[in-house]
This record gives C-alpha cells, structure tokens and sequence, in this order.
C-alpha cells in the first residue's frame, strides 16, 4: 500500500526522528522497531519489521482509527502521533485534553472531560482553538511533566528530546 497523504507522511517523518529505525531489545513492551511493539503486535515479526510496513501499521492505526487525520493543525496531530507512540494513546489523549481545558480557561463551556478519548468533540475542539502552537506548548508540558513523573532518569533525555522534536 502506498501512502500519499502529505500530512502523515510529514508526521511519520517527524516520529522517525524520535522513534528511529533500530530494533530495540529493551523495550519494555516487548522490543520495538519503529516504535511498533511485540505486546501490541504480537503477529508482526517487529525485529525485520519494514519501514513501509510500520508506516502502514502507523497510518492505519494511528492516523486513520485513531482520526489523527481530522485535525486541521499539523503540528499537534504529529505531536500526538509521536506521544502517542510513546506512552500509549490513552495517555497522550488525556495530556491533550487537559491542554485544551488549559488553553480555554476563559470560556468554561469549553471544558473536555478528560477521558483519554478522541471523540468528535475533543476533535472539534483542537480544530476550533485559537492559537494552535499555544495548545501545543502547553501539550508538550504536560508531556515533559508526565515524564518526569515516571522517575526514569536514563530515560529522560531521549524523552526531552521526544518533547522538543
């Protein structure tokens, strides 16, 4: 399958630049190649793991599932993707939630619960926010906060650098 979108494949780049292409033994879920786990793909040789099969594995369950695809702003819908990756898609969802609730402090009827779910609303949301690089200013400090919280100081740098890709 190829992939044409220019949107994703702008987001793919900029997970690979985090995520790399090394097989890593010591991931905790199971060893990783691209990010693509054995414990969540436990029938995909993720050891010889290709990079247009974890593209498709990214584009179809990230992008497409998961609606990646519907946010308008480019640089939050590649942010998620990578955090996603990273800490589960749960986690960032939420951590993007709170940003959202955060940045419309201001109008109280624009409260998300925070449920790890991107639904239509949290969607629409994202798309309708006024200053798309705030929200996601204050997505990538949450993100760096849950990291700290976790209290894996080996793991820390490469999650800073995550952040700041």
């Amino acid at each position: 399958m190829e992939i044409t979108d220019s949107r994703f494949l702008q987001a793919w780049k900029d997970l690979l630049a985090a995520e790399g292409s090394a097989f890593n033994p010591n991931d905790p879920g199971g060893g990783s190649r691209y990010g693509v786990t054995k414990k969540w793909h436990p029938d995909v040789d993720v050891e010889n793991l290709s990079e247009e099969d974890a593209k498709a594995i990214y584009y179809q369950e990230y992008w497409t599932d998961l609606r990646y695809r519907e946010i308008g702003f480019l640089p939050v819908a590649s942010k998620l993707m990578n955090f996603a990756a990273n800490m589960g898609f749960k986690r960032a969802h939420s951590l993007l939630q709170r940003a959202l609730n955060f940045t419309y402090a201001d109008s109280p009827a624009e409260v998300l619960e925070v449920d790890g779910i991107l639904g239509g609303m949290t969607i629409e949301a994202i798309n309708h926010h006024p200053n798309g690089w705030w929200l996601l200013d204050r997505f990538k400090l949450l993100a760096l906060g849950y990291y700290h919280f976790l209290n894996r100081p080996a793991d820390l740098p490469s999650w800073v650098r995550r952040v700041l890709l």
